[in-house]
């Protein structure tokens, strides 16, 4: 099984197709919160056969995170 993070972003949905025959799992960021490592935790201990995380999520705000993190 494959999880791909930012799977409803740019990047995720074009990697999507790619795993045709392979069970997928792309979870939203209301479904999994990659910022909170006990939702991550959770999320594995739910879903024990992943064996490729794709990490594909990403913070796109630009003129936000200037702010935010400068």
């Amino acid at each position: 099984m494959v999880l791909i993070t930012g799977g409803s972003g740019l990047l995720g949905t074009n990697l999507i197709p790619l795993f045709d025959n392979t069970k997928i799992l792309y979870p939203t960021s209301h479904e999994v919160d990659i910022t909170n490592r006990q939702h991550v935790k959770n999320y594995f201990s739910d879903n024990q056969d992943i064996s490729l995380v794709i990490h594909a999520a990403a913070y796109t705000n630009v003129k936000s995170a200037e702010k935010e993190f400068l």
